[in-house]
């Protein structure tokens, strides 16, 4: 996640630098110099990919809380797709992913959410994004 370093000599440590936009409600929008430090990915050389797919409740917010939690923890998410099933209730979402360390965490923690309702892992061999490649060459 992201960490707010107050003192700016130890900023000189963070690994990344960036100007953070503060709302001011009489005024709009000011800039204000401030250094954080993120958790930066982890190389992706040698790791493999893996598609996870996910049954989710089908509700405004879904999807962005599943990628907000990768994006929290520097996950990169190679390709995602998502469809309503069967009456519309649910929808099935494909996550194209690496797996690296993390992933068996990251998978624990996809449990835990509320409109998650199952989780299954497949190897890249899954043909949803087999399929898919296609139309991006």
């Amino acid at each position: 996640g992201l960490d707010d370093i107050s003192d700016p000599m130890a900023a000189e440590n963070a690994r990344v630098r960036t100007l953070v936009l503060v709302a001011n409600p009489g005024v709009g929008l000011l800039a204000e110099p401030r250094y954080v430090q993120a958790t930066l990915p982890l190389p992706q050389a040698g790791y493999a990919k893996v598609v996870l797919e996910l049954d989710v409740n089908n509700h405004p917010g879904v999807m962005s809380h599943i990628c907000n939690l990768f994006a929290r923890r520097a996950f990169n998410v190679e390709g995602i797709l998502c469809m309503p099933v069967s009456d519309g209730r649910r929808s099935r979402i494909w996550l194209l992913v690496f797996e690296d360390r993390r992933l068996e965490q990251m998978v624990l923690q996809l449990e835990k959410l509320e409109d998650v309702l199952t989780v299954r892992r497949h190897g890249t061999e899954h043909e949803v994004f087999e399929r898919l490649e296609c139309f991006f060459h």
